[in-house]
């Protein structure tokens, strides 16, 4: 009885070594499994920046952490075979420290002044040459023009906007709109109706409009007359800039199809003839004085609305030819604009910038970061880029988000969108088409809400 007592004691010691050596850390140690986190409710990316935080030190390295406090809804997934939870509204928060890479790259932090190598690369590998004017190609996913009837003018506008179903609060702080160039052509009537419909539903309060009056494009005053009082009505402050002459296609005098306005002279005898041909003066003082009818009306439909006149669109000029353009148009135009150059240094031999103290206008993405308060930034030659499941396109998309809130810091006078199918190019492309045989694109409704993206991109929004 006694051996079998012993025996038996001998028998638990041993079951109990066992048992303990199986349940012992191991050289790794213990690991415990990890609770799993996931949003709810994850913020829309194209319509607030990103929450991450880079910290980085001047001189210093970058935090190889991030603290997640964005999220305002967690689920706590349950390990298995256990109960679910969940926070409730008396849970305690909690920040959640998760170690990352070093950021690649591609990351951007939100304030700074300059655009990154990577945004320049991004945004470089979407546009023409610099100063192209009118004749830039954006990069769109679809770039074969459509067949000539597939698109065509919509019927006159009707007289009051479409209501938006969830409208968005009103936004403001800097004029926001189109470079359309192309608004008089019969045949981009709807490319510019869809342009003004996506400009009364971003719900922006200062509305930028860029137009092109020499003739390349046609000349219909009423049609725009029509669109400033459509825009002008919900306390709308409209930015009315007019090109009175077209310098990317001068440039091209000797090719181009396109004989309206001063469109086939050499840009070089042109600077000496503004200055001293009286027919040439004279034809120019009678462009200026076509469109003077819009800068009232634009005056009279609100106290706020602005006036611009630039002389040329990405011009030909030197500082004497730039002035003499200047002073002629002033005296067609009265005091009731504000001139501005849009230079184009480097597209064609003698051109200069200087502006006799005039602010400027750039179409080039580069020199953005840098540009004083009241200038003003069209995409024009550059383009707009949409997201997309491409990389290199998201890159490009958030690069334009991204320049849309340097301009709103920068207290430029506008910012305006731009697109070449809009104008009636494409890709590929031996040289323009005369804008009679160009078929004009339009947004899809998903380009539609990116673009309004874009135009509140940065702004504060207004008490109604």
């Amino acid at each position: 009885m006694k051996r079998i007592a012993i025996f038996s004691l001998v028998l638990g010691l041993l079951a109990a070594l066992y048992f303990w050596s199986e349940q012992a850390p191991k050289d790794e140690g213990v690991k415990t499994p990890p609770v799993a986190v996931t949003p709810t409710s994850p913020p829309p990316l194209a319509s607030q920046p990103s929450q991450r935080s880079i910290l980085k030190e001047k001189g210093g390295a970058e935090s190889s952490s991030q603290i997640i406090t964005s999220v305002s809804t967690f689920d706590l997934l349950p390990e298995s075979g256990s109960a679910s939870t969940s926070p409730t509204p008396q849970s305690t928060a909690v920040l959640i420290m998760v170690d990352t890479p070093e950021p690649s790259a591609t990351d951007t932090p939100i304030e700074r002044e300059l655009l990154t190598p990577q945004e320049v690369a991004a945004l470089s590998s979407s546009s023409d040459e610099p100063g192209n004017g009118g004749g830039g190609l954006s990069r769109r996913a679809s770039p074969t023009p459509p067949q000539p009837n597939e698109l065509l003018p919509t019927p006159s506008p009707s007289p009051s906007e479409s209501p938006t179903p969830t409208p968005l609060p009103m936004v403001g702080g800097q004029a926001r709109g189109y470079a359309m160039l192309y608004a008089m052509h019969p045949r981009a009537r709807a490319t510019v109706e869809q342009n003004i419909k996506t400009l009364i539903d971003a719900r922006v309060l200062q509305i930028y409009l860029g137009i092109l009056i020499d003739g390349t494009f046609n000349k219909d005053i009423p049609y725009i007359e029509s669109i400033l009082q459509r825009l002008a009505q919900a306390g709308r402050q409209i930015t009315l800039s007019l090109y009175l002459s077209n310098g990317p296609t001068m440039r091209d005098y000797n090719t181009t199809p396109i004989t309206i306005g001063f469109n086939r002279i050499d840009p070089i005898e042109f600077r000496s003839l503004i200055k001293y041909d009286p027919s040439l003066r004279s034809r120019y003082i009678t462009t200026a004085q076509s469109v003077r009818s819009l800068f009232d009306l634009n005056s009279s439909l609100g106290d706020l609305n602005r006036n611009i006149a630039i002389p040329m669109l990405e011009d030909n000029l030197d500082r004497d030819s730039y002035g003499a353009m200047r002073t002629l148009a002033s005296s067609a135009l009265g005091s009731s604009v504000q001139f501005m150059r849009n230079p184009c240094v480097g597209c064609y031999e003698g051109n200069d910038s200087d502006s006799l103290g005039d602010p400027i206008e750039s179409h080039i993405w580069n020199d953005l970061p840098l540009m004083p308060p009241g200038s003003g930034f069209t995409l024009d030659g550059t383009g707009i880029s949409y997201p997309s499941s491409d990389p290199a396109a998201n890159e490009r998309s958030d690069a334009l988000l991204l320049m849309s809130r340097i301009a709103y810091e920068r207290r430029l006078a506008f910012f305006g969108l731009w697109r070449g199918d809009w104008q009636g190019r494409y890709p590929g492309e031996s040289s323009p088409p005369h804008p009679d045989e160009r078929v004009y694109g339009i947004s899809t409704p998903e380009e539609m809400e990116f673009e309004i993206s874009v135009l509140r991109e940065g702004l504060i929004q207004i008490v109604e």
